[in-house]
């Protein structure tokens, strides 16, 4: 089966083995056959598409050898030469476009007599989508008209999916949805039209009266003006809410809290700082300790969430009353607000300020089983002990006695985390994760389906699966701000550097590094520092500047206690004191969540260094993990398939058939992922071990995939390594100059 998709950065899938496509002429022939899809496209039109008008003397045997490469990867009989021009059969390939249009059709076709078929139909459709349809060629004039047609197709589909959802019944799982094809677009005033009347529908009249304020502003800026639809759904919201909707008067500190608490998640910060002030002052003047402490916890939250002031003192402060009131519940608060920030440093001191409200707690209070899951979150993280699984064992005991289904929720959403953490099989972990979001998504609970997505995240990264990935950031991003979890939004800019890695987007990662970085800054989230850090290294390991990165690395080194994964850094940067010393300091590294990240780098340190005793231990270690992928956090830091790492660990022991084994299967893997810088430093590897087992064909095969890649491009690395094995066997595959 052949499959062509179009609806995004372009991709081939043949029997289920996605196919490397070069840039440039052989994508572009690629899209050209597509757009006239079971048409001939003469050779004339088809090298003006290819290079304009200014073709060079060899346009006819280039074009030749662009379509002989794009058969390679279609197959024989995808492109068919025919009167005087070449044509894609499309009985040949399921192209994602078409398959779009088809499903359009016939959800128009069910139309809203069926709502729930139509929806089965506009979900499929969508799911095609991973972007700008025919992005590369959209601006060529022989595509202009096919590319504004697929935007006009998805716009339809979109808002289509959007009625026959609210026919049904939107609920607030889909709002995030239908607030994204708004902004998305915000000149369609459709778009807002439907978004004002899913909030208004579930409640959120104020949000809704927003969306119609936001819409006025948004088309604004394009120069139109609001039309009837909108002034309808206005009075639709209106009328649903009844009544002038005046408050009385506010008078008590807990009102203005939770009054601070909604303008908070609502962003607006200048307000809801004005209104905790008011609160303060009214706890001040009636002398309520608990009830300053409490305007303290909630401070700490607005710090937390505007990035203004430092959270720390303040809820340093709330804890000191609590303890002095001995009030459990105060405690609680200040600690899962310090959860949501991330901001404990130490696992010790996480623990402590988790379990700590526990036994001034009613035994059927429901901070316990937040609490504790938190607490088994947190200690599976730092080192993976086996007090995670104690800890989730005791908080499934309390939800026995007092259980919930939010309790319930939590405890799925806990497990799932743990269970990734833990190293479970990917199919046990990935049935946890979608359980978790199902609940989750059931409790109506943004906090929770934050913690689910994290679950998911996991088991994504596991497998490397990146689109399922990129697919569930935006609704992680928006759950986030809702649920005031800074920690969400920072895993979020986290998971787009690492996935842009993978992909060889390394300007784009570039970019994004810069974005953590504000994000990690303005909530102080204490997972920035190091992530940055490690998202430079990656960086400047594909840069080929290593050095530049050894003095932040061992500012790294020095800050944690013994030898661990920086150890690993400082000798691929080029530490040579590290690297002599890494055989003798491996078996000290405590096995945390940053563990099978030392093992890789040691493997690829072993093979650089012909060192078989490393090689053999990391070998040794390495081989359980199987078709996982080698990752710390959750999107901290990703390398890529074990496997690859495990055949630098073959090489460093001389077992080159073994090496070729693993290396192959890391870069298959790599390449059903689309994770194509992973994919090139496999090939690169396995063609220099193709080419000493004297493999020579092989060899260059491998190499010169790699060499005709655009990631090749983008990496002074893949750049140089590619010139270092084909010097290394005499081969002369078509090498990417660096520059």
């Amino acid at each position: 089966m052949l499959e062509i998709r179009v609806l995004g950065d372009v991709s081939v899938i043949r029997d289920g083995v996605v196919q490397p496509i070069a840039r440039g002429l052989v994508r572009i022939a690629l899209l050209s056959l597509v757009v006239n899809l079971d048409r001939v496209v003469a050779d004339e039109v088809l090298t003006e598409h290819l290079w304009g008008d200014v073709a060079p003397r060899t346009a006819a045997y280039s074009l030749r050898n662009a379509v002989s490469r794009l058969r390679g990867a279609l197959g024989d009989t995808a492109v068919v030469r025919s009167a005087g021009g070449y044509r894609l059969r499309a009985d040949a390939a399921v192209v994602d476009a078409v398959e779009f249009e088809q499903r359009l059709a016939r959800a128009r076709a069910i139309g809203t007599s069926q709502p729930a078929a139509a929806l089965v139909e506009l979900d499929a459709a969508l799911g095609l989508v991973r972007g700008m349809a025919y992005a590369e060629v959209r601006d060529q004039v022989w595509a202009v008209a096919t590319a504004r047609g697929a935007d006009d197709m998805v716009a339809a589909a979109e808002e289509a999916w959007t009625e026959m959802r609210l026919r049904l019944g939107a609920d607030s799982t889909h709002l995030w949805r239908i607030r994204s094809f708004a902004t998305a677009q915000p000149m369609r005033e459709r778009r807002w039209c439907q978004l004002v009347d899913a909030l208004s529908r579930d409640a959120r009249r104020a949000e809704a009266l927003r969306a119609v304020q936001d819409a006025r502003v948004a088309l604004a800026e394009y120069g139109l003006e609001p039309g009837p639809e909108l002034f309808a759904a206005e009075r639709r919201a209106l009328q649903l809410e009844g009544g002038d909707g005046r408050p009385d008067e506010i008078d008590s500190s807990e009102a203005r809290m939770r009054a601070a608490l909604s303008l908070q998640r609502a962003g607006a910060f200048d307000e809801a700082r004005a209104l905790l002030d008011e609160a303060a002052a009214l706890a001040a003047q009636h002398g309520g300790r608990r009830s300053a402490a409490r305007v303290m916890v909630e401070r700490a939250r607005l710090c937390m969430l505007s990035g203004d002031g430092d959270p720390r003192p303040l809820l340093d402060e709330a804890r000191s009353i609590g303890r002095e009131l001995r009030d459990g519940s105060l405690l609680s608060a200040a600690a899962l607000v310090g959860f949501a920030a991330g901001l404990s440093p130490q696992k010790g001191t996480a623990l402590v300020e988790l379990l700590e409200p526990l036994p001034l707690l009613s035994p059927i209070a429901s901070e316990s089983i937040d609490l504790l899951c938190a607490a088994a979150v947190t200690v599976a993280f730092a080192d993976g002990s086996p007090a995670a699984r104690q800890l989730l064992t005791e908080a499934m005991r309390v939800h026995e006695q007092q259980g919930t289904e939010r309790s319930e929720a939590l405890l799925a959403v806990t497990q799932a985390m743990v269970d990734a953490v833990d190293g479970r099989p990917h199919r046990q972990v990935s049935a946890a994760a979608e359980r978790a979001l199902e609940l989750a998504s059931g409790a109506d609970d943004h906090v929770l389906t934050v913690l689910a997505s994290m679950a998911a995240l996991r088991a994504a990264y596991q497998c490397g699966d990146l689109r399922a990935i990129e697919q569930l950031l935006p609704s992680l991003d928006h759950s986030s701000r809702l649920a005031m979890l800074p920690f969400g939004t920072m895993r979020v800019a986290l998971c787009r550097t690492s996935n842009a890695i993978a992909r060889g987007d390394l300007e784009g990662a570039m970019t994004a590094v810069a974005h953590e970085q504000e994000i990690g800054n303005r909530f102080r989230t204490l997972v920035t520092e190091t992530a940055v850090r490690t998202h430079r290294f990656l960086l400047a390991q594909e840069a080929d500047r290593m050095a530049d990165l050894i003095p932040v690395a061992r500012v790294a080194q020095a800050s944690r206690p013994g030898p661990n994964a920086w150890d690993a850094v400082l000798a691929i940067a080029g530490d040579s004191d590290s690297a002599v010393g890494l055989a003798t300091a491996a078996p000290l590294v405590v096995p945390d969540d940053t563990y099978d990240v030392f093992l890789s780098l040691s493997a690829e340190v072993a093979a650089r260094r012909h060192d078989a005793p490393l090689g053999r231990w990391c070998a040794e270690r390495l081989e359980p993990m199987g078709e996982r992928t080698v990752m710390s956090g959750i999107g901290t830091a990703v390398l890529g398939f074990s496997k690859h790492y495990l055949g630098l660990a073959h090489v460093a022991e001389g077992d080159l058939r073994r090496a070729r084994t693993q290396l192959a299967q890391a870069a298959d893997a790599a390449a059903r992922t689309e994770a194509w810088l992973w994919w090139a430093h496999s090939q690169v590897e396995l063609a220099d071990v193709e080419g000493l087992l004297g493999n020579l064909q092989a060899a260059d095969d491998a190499l010169g995939a790699v060499a005709r890649s655009s990631v090749v491009e983008a990496s002074p690395r893949l750049t140089r390594r590619v010139a270092e094995v084909a010097a290394r066997h005499s081969l002369r595959p078509k090498v990417v100059s660096a520059s």
